[in-house]
């Protein structure tokens, strides 16, 4: 009988020590999700800092982009832009043509954006 009632004490002892050694790591395994919480937080507010610092620099290339486009298109020679003499002005009569290409290109580019915008906002 006694060398039972030992070997049940050991049992039980190790029990103990295996439910220690059990919350111990369960103890561990909390911290670290803590910790990665912490980190996918942090995580999402830089990644919504980003993304709107690219929309701000997407709305500013469609505001500048048609206008860039147009000058580099009339810029080319293949198009005669200069007057016949030199008592002429060096603007061209035809520069309405240059406000009107740059106005309607970047009004609907922008159009397009806040109406795409709207759609993705939408529940």
């Amino acid at each position: 009988m006694l060398v039972r009632d030992r070997l049940r004490a050991l049992i039980e002892e190790y029990e103990d020590k295996i439910q220690e050694c059990t919350m111990s790591v369960e103890g561990m395994s909390i911290a670290t999700q803590w910790a990665q919480g912490g980190t996918n937080v942090d995580i999402a507010t830089a990644t919504g800092r980003d993304s709107r610092q690219m929309r701000s620099i997407a709305l500013l290339t469609m505001i500048f982009l048609p206008g860039t486009f147009f000058a580099t298109l009339f810029s080319m020679t293949f198009f005669n832009w200069s007057p016949d003499d030199d008592s002429k002005s060096l603007v061209s009569g035809y520069i309405w043509i240059y406000v009107t290409g740059v106005f309607t290109a970047t009004t609907l580019f922008l159009r397009w954006y806040f109406l795409s915008r709207r759609r993705h906002c939408r529940p």
